[in-house]
């Protein structure tokens, strides 16, 4: 299987985020060997060890667009647009799924570089298949920057990477495609995505791994949706009347037949392969494929498969979540923060005074002092109209109430009282010249102390 390491940076400085895949090389600057990992298949494996945020997984206030509330985090894979974590990491070799050193074989987008790992829970691809099924498969990814569909080649494994280990649906992507979709300097970010048909050039490709009269070993490039079953017949001349398709088994990220004392071609020159589908559509090459082939050829099978359940409509819609609904929104390792200055107390899990469930209580804030809400990344503004919150204090305090990004929104001054009061921000009129935008300010207009406490700030 190949080897390959990946770092991608995050842009707030709190650590590096290391990619997942089949890995065994030290990550630069970190002076440490990573961990063995376990291979689904049971085989051995290396992979780099993460240095994220530690947080405890099952912990999340929210997925992409959902403004606070359970994402659907390990519970399986949407049907249709639903959120995801990404990462970024260098591609190199093979990959897991054993068919990036064939690039000939493989669609377009792939040989572009639009590919990815995906975390070893959701390894049976969107159906939910047997292990590395989700090889083949391709997903659409939208980000607060741009849509682009990549293709599974890969596995980020649950050993040594705790950002792939289930706390969210999470897919490493290759730098390349992390490029275009703009978050190499977020470097972990949320989308949204769906599985959508590959944009296949042609016919499916069975890649030779390693071929003997004896034993074959292939993968499978160019398919319109992920393969759930093969099996193979001799063929050719010469082939023996008894000749019954006979089931192949997965190996990793292959296929594997060993002929048990016979020739797999039963006399003939090579065989043929049937391939059933995700979906259970089932095709049979007209190719055969010589059980004598050197490693590393690719054979176009002569057949496609059908998406018997494509997707419909748009690209899915990235939505930044609302700051803060009863917790900070976001996903684990993504989601806002909190921050800012003047000395004081902040609480943002306070159950007293709140309008209902939990709000942000900052208490005895020195003069000029201020509260920042802040997302991972800077996300453009288009498609919103307003960003609201309520706010009171215990007694009138002089607030002001500034969106922060590429440039700072013209701020909107308050008075926040014992009562509760509903601030917004006009976005269009606030953010005029301003394109993209990443932290909510709330600061002191005065120079004594203070205290005020904040509830459901949301973009709408």
């Amino acid at each position: 299987m190949a080897r390959f390491w990946a770092i991608a940076a995050l842009a707030t400085g709190v650590g590096l985020i290391v990619g997942c895949g089949d890995d065994d090389s030290v990550v630069p600057g970190d002076g440490a060997a990573p961990a063995d990992a376990a291979r689904a298949d049971g085989g051995a494996m290396d992979a780099a060890r993460p240095s994220g945020d530690g947080g405890a997984p099952g912990d999340d206030a929210g997925g992409s667009g959902d403004g606070g509330g359970a994402p659907s985090d390990a519970g399986g894979v949407a049907m249709g647009c639903g959120p995801a974590r990404l990462t970024y990491y260098d591609v190199v070799g093979a990959g897991a799924c054993e068919v990036m050193d064939v690039p000939a074989a493989l669609p377009r987008i792939a040989r572009d570089g639009l590919t990815a790992a995906m975390a070893e829970p959701w390894w049976g691809g969107s159906s939910g298949g047997d292990p590395a099924e989700a090889c083949g498969e391709c997903w659409e990814i939208t980000t607060a920057s741009a849509t682009r569909t990549v293709v599974i080649t890969d596995l980020c494994p649950i050993a040594g990477n705790p950002v792939c280990a289930g706390d969210f649906f999470h897919f490493d992507v290759a730098r390349a495609a992390a490029t275009e979709l703009g978050y190499l300097t977020a470097g972990i970010v949320e989308a949204d995505v769906r599985r959508v048909p590959c944009p296949v050039d042609g016919n499916i490709f069975a890649i030779v791994r390693d071929a003997n009269p004896y034993f074959l070993r292939v993968t499978f490039g160019d398919a319109r949706i992920g393969i759930h079953a093969v099996d193979y017949r001799g063929a050719g001349a010469g082939v023996a009347a008894t000749n019954p398709w006979t089931a192949m088994h997965r190996d990793s990220g292959a296929w594997a037949v060993t002929g048990s004392g016979g020739e797999l071609a039963r006399g003939g020159t090579g065989v043929v392969l049937r391939l059933t589908s995700s979906q259970g559509q089932v095709v049979e090459s007209t190719a055969i494929v010589s059980t004598t082939s050197a490693p590393l050829t690719a054979v176009d099978l002569g057949v496609q498969v059908d998406d018997l359940a494509p997707p419909t409509g748009p690209a899915c819609t990235w939505r930044v979540p609302d700051p803060y609904v009863d917790g900070l929104g976001g996903i684990e390792r993504v989601r806002w923060s909190e921050g800012g200055w003047g000395g004081g107390t902040t609480d943002v899990a306070a159950t007293a005074d709140c309008r209902a469930g939990t709000c942000i209580s900052v208490a005895g804030l020195d003069g000029w002092g201020g509260l920042q809400l802040l997302y991972h990344e800077q996300f453009a503004w288009a498609g919103l109209t307003r960003l609201s919150l309520w706010a009171r204090a215990p007694s009138e305090v002089p607030l002001q109430l500034k969106v922060i990004g590429d440039a700072d929104c013209t701020p909107v001054d308050f008075m926040a009282g014992p009562a509760y009061s509903q601030v917004t921000v006009d976005l269009a009129t606030a953010c005029a010249g301003v394109s993209r935008v990443q932290t909510v300010q709330l600061q002191l207009m005065r120079a004594t102390a203070g205290s005020f406490t904040v509830d459901d700030v949301v973009f709408e």
